[in-house]
């Protein structure tokens, strides 16, 4: 599920149901943590072959001998180990999508290969020689510029055209800050259950430290920040002191946001006066409105230092 209304993730979108309306490869890129992954299970989800398996392989995770028997398989006796033959992920992704990540790790026989399928749309186990037809949609994705890898021959021209039949550029979180509210709210209610909370919502300062946080890591840095603060908070809400930001700044960032929390203590501070206003100071029903306990509530009055107007 793509989370947002950004111009951006309405531009993906689209791209996704292009995508999906053929098999033609699809070139994802984009940093880390951008929801390359999403997009492309999104794109198999939506295509004919959705029927088919979906099968990803990461090509940074395996060294060249192992990636070649892991993409195009192996016959009993390829090599030292190999006491059985092992099917490829091309045969296991019959019918259905292969999906390879951080596809810039292939190494230049692993390329040559690669283009190889693509034109014959057959493959050959390591220590074989059969030739076995295959039948699967490609998307690959990656975090590096292929286009400078091409001009440095790092990467194959030919290969690189042939990957890019429809190029995909996933958007950084901080291109899309807009989303960042909703994408906070969806992964509270997803988190609830796998950590045991009841958490209800995003304080109105810690969302806009959300907001204005430049997110490296992007949509998955943003759920590991959410599941921190959610895990940490000792009542329904997430707040500011929960998120774990300047933990990893370095000391001139990190005085620079807090000093800019100021402001944000003293919206926190009005907001919670404003409602103790309006039920007349009833701190039961102050607690319930502003979504935290009675102590919690305690706490902040005597933090911002409240005080009950006298009666009129």
């Amino acid at each position: 599920m793509l989370i947002g209304n950004s111009e951006a993730i309405t531009e993906i979108s689209r791209l996704i149901a292009t995508a999906a309306e053929s098999d033609i490869t699809v070139l994802l890129t984009g940093e880390n943590g951008t929801g390359k992954t999403l997009v492309a299970r999104r794109i198999h989800g939506l295509s004919a072959r959705r029927n088919g398996p979906f099968v990803q392989i990461n090509c940074a995770g395996l060294a060249e001998t192992l990636l070649d028997s892991e993409l195009f398989g192996h016959e009993k006796g390829a090599f030292t180990g190999a006491e059985r033959q092992h099917a490829g992920r091309f045969e296991v992704a019959e019918g259905g999508t292969l999906f390879l990540d951080e596809v810039e790790e292939l190494s230049a026989r692993a390329q040559a290969k690669l283009l190889d399928v693509i034109e014959d749309r057959k493959v050959v186990r390591v220590g074989g020689e059969e030739e076995i037809l295959v039948d699967v949609r490609l998307i690959v994705a990656t975090n590096a510029d292929l286009s400078r890898w091409v001009r440095d021959r790092l990467f194959r021209r030919d290969l690189y055209f042939r990957l890019r039949e429809l190029a995909v550029a996933m958007p950084t979180l901080r291109e899309r800050r807009q989303d960042i509210p909703e994408l906070a709210r969806y992964f509270v209610r997803q988190l609830n259950a796998e950590l045991g909370k009841s958490i209800q919502r995003v304080s109105d300062a810690a969302m806009a430290q959300l907001v204005r946080y430049d997110w490296p890591g992007n949509v998955r840095e943003l759920r590991n920040v959410i599941k921190s603060g959610m895990a940490t908070a000792s009542h329904n809400a997430v707040w500011i002191e929960d998120l774990p930001f300047t933990l990893e700044m370095d000391t001139e960032e990190a005085h620079s946001i807090l000093g800019e929390l100021e402001t944000l203590e003293e919206a926190e501070r009005r907001h919670v006066e404003k409602v103790l206003l309006a039920v007349r100071w009833k701190k039961v029903d102050a607690a319930r409105i502003l979504g935290i306990t009675r102590a919690t509530l305690d706490r902040k009055i005597a933090k911002h230092r409240l005080k009950k107007p006298p009666p009129e």
